[in-house]
């Protein structure tokens, strides 16, 4: 009897100790979304109609896996991206260059990169992206999202970007 209860006890704390260790695991790899630090975005056409290249640079706050998105990117309403292709895109990470593995048009407005590269958090990220056509009205536009995300697409980091001004271009020139 004696030792039915000894074995029992010790199975009981064992039980705890595990539950201990699973809870801690969990803890520590939960990834708690945060903003991104340092963003900043530039284009070298801001005209109505018109296609330009668009840089995002940003430090990260948490870590993006090789093969997650280095960047979720949702245009405003009437931008397209449809004109962007793979080979095109560039990526720095600390000032390295990265392979860019994956690139995807969503709708026309977003889109979605990979990296095969792990991104610590605290590295600076400079993505850019070619043929990105503006909107062909002039106006204020807002980017609907912009954010680093696992691969079912779940936010690691985000950032809402600053409005963009589209400006008509003067022909008169």
């Amino acid at each position: 009897m004696y030792m039915k209860h000894y074995i029992n006890k010790k199975l009981l704390i064992l039980g705890l100790s595990l539950t201990l260790l699973v809870g801690v695991f969990m803890l520590i790899t939960n990834v708690t979304a945060s903003s991104l630090v340092n963003f900043s975005y530039s284009s070298t056409n801001y005209y109505a109609g018109q296609s330009g290249t668009y840089t995002f640079t940003y430090t990260t706050v948490n870590t993006v896996q090789a093969d997650d998105y280095i960047a979720s990117i949702v245009f405003p309403f009437g931008f397209n991206t449809s004109g962007v292709v793979l080979p095109a895109i560039t990526v720095t990470v600390d000032d390295t260059p990265a392979n860019v593995d994956f690139f995807n048009n969503i709708s026309e407005t977003g889109a979605l990169s990979s990296i095969d590269t792990v991104v610590l958090p605290g590295s600076v990220v400079s993505i850019s992206i070619p043929s990105v056509l503006n909107t062909f009205t002039p106006g204020t536009y807002s980017f609907q999202s912009f954010m680093t995300t696992n691969i079912s697409q779940e936010e690691i980091d985000s950032i809402v970007p600053n409005q963009i001004n589209i400006i008509e271009q003067d022909v008169t020139s």
